[in-house]
């Protein structure tokens, strides 16, 4: 279990991001201050990221799943703001990996090693 609040910072995986808003991550289910309940999703929740008002979540699909719309941007009150689309240049045959935020540019690893960026406000890929 993962627990943010504003007077700690969590590493991750690879960097460290600050904690600017309280959230529990518990296996497929992120609870939110404003929403108690939470949002669950089909897969366990793997890297999360917020960028500005949304807050941008990677799920950890299996091995030998085609999922390639596994990341999701939530509001504050666990609203869903919109789900990623499989890019409109090259095929994709598995999940996104390894979040990370440059601003409002959400920057994703594809299983084949292809990074891609992301409007993080209305989900569009940046270029290649």
């Amino acid at each position: 279990m993962l627990t943010k609040n504003r007077s700690q910072r969590i590493p991750s995986r690879e960097h460290s991001v600050p904690a600017c808003l309280s959230y529990i991550v518990e296996g497929n289910r992120i609870r939110l201050p404003g929403n108690s309940a939470g949002v669950k999703f089909d897969f366990p929740i793997g890297d999360v990221v917020e960028a500005g008002d949304a807050i941008v979540i990677c799920l950890s699909v299996s091995d030998g799943r085609t999922c390639s719309e596994n990341v999701y941007a939530i509001d504050h009150g666990g609203n869903l703001r919109w789900r990623i689309q499989s890019p409109p240049f090259g095929a994709r045959s598995g999940p996104y990996m390894d979040l990370s935020i440059e601003g409002a540019v959400v920057r994703l690893q594809g299983k084949g090693g292809r990074a891609y960026r992301v409007n993080s406000k209305d989900e569009s890929f940046i270029g290649s």
